[in-house]
């Protein structure tokens, strides 16, 4: 667990800074015994703050700092080991975010990270985005990010009612994923995303039946009408004549 410490500890301001210090759990200590004077300031670097105390960092101090560098938005990363969330990074089973809307809301894309590449904190750093605010960890447990102690929790507990819902499902016989319109709804609706409506920000988007009429979509699904949602001029066969019709 680690958390960027509020700028006026840092001598000015009441929110975190890009820069600022950190405060991450220490190693060596049994997080049942844990208290607040085992926790570890460091400076932005890595660099414990007060080294006289003897306490070093968590080691994955330097993936988290370089998701604080490279993610403004963050104040705090936490990795878990919630049951059903490592049941399935650890049998690397394919997962999608995509099957409750509320669930998809919180969390939005939810991937995997390779076993090789998770330890490499730069790698960490470039998969997590505005898009992926957790992640699972092949043989790993999650890694989840956000902008509060409040919103890393929520997400947390959500993936992991997820990832049970989804192993059950499994068992029942496999899931149902939301399709292309729907998670696009969803976006435009809840998530600020795809304000544009017309059918051409569709194609941009790679959903042709953004912008669509209802009338549209219904005969593009007989095949009658094109991507843009003109309707195609039908084609009529032509009944040969015979000669005992002439």
């Amino acid at each position: 667990i680690s958390a960027r410490v509020k700028a006026d500890e840092n001598g000015g301001g009441k929110n975190p800074v890009p820069n600022a210090r950190v405060l991450a759990t220490p190693q060596g200590v049994d997080w049942a015994t844990l208290q607040e004077d085992d926790l570890v300031l460091v400076e932005n670097d890595g660099t414990p703050c007060n080294p006289s105390t003897g306490k070093l960092p968590s080691e994955e101090i330097l993936t988290h700092l370089a998701v604080y560098h490279k993610h403004s938005a963050v104040n705090v990363i936490i990795r878990a080991f919630p049951l059903d969330a490592s049941a399935l990074a650890v049998s690397h089973a394919e997962f999608d975010s995509r099957i409750i809307p509320e669930c998809y809301i919180v969390l939005h894309r939810v991937g995997s990270l390779g076993f090789e590449q998770w330890l490499k904190p730069a790698d960490v750093a470039s998969y997590l985005d505005s898009a992926h605010r957790v992640a699972l960890l092949a043989n790993g447990g999650v890694l989840a990010t956000g902008g509060s102690f409040r919103e890393v929790f929520d997400r947390l507990e959500v993936l992991e009612a997820l990832c049970k819902v989804h192993t059950q499902s499994m068992a029942l016989g496999g899931i149902q994923i939301m399709g292309g319109s729907a998670i696009v709804e969803i976006e435009r609706k809840f998530m600020g995303m795809h304000q544009d409506a017309s059918p051409e920000a569709g194609k941009a988007q790679g959903n042709p039946e953004v912008g669509l009429t209802k009338k549209a979509k219904k005969k593009k699904l007989k095949g009658k009408v094109s991507d843009g949602g003109a309707q195609e001029p039908v084609k009529k066969k032509k009944k040969k004549l015979r000669k005992d019709d002439s």
